[in-house]
């Protein structure tokens, strides 16, 4: 696969893309931290 051309500006795929890495990692923190409460407690 070609890279895709540069846009100018904001490009929406790439923000989205942004978003969605940066709610899978802020998710993957939460569960990393409940597994870890959960196996201090246990």
């Amino acid at each position: 696969m070609s890279a895709p051309p540069p846009v100018h500006g904001n490009d929406p795929f790439r923000v989205a893309g942004l978003v969605v890495i940066l709610i899978s990692l802020a998710f993957g923190l939460l569960t990393g931290a409940a597994k870890a409460v959960a196996w201090v407690l246990a």
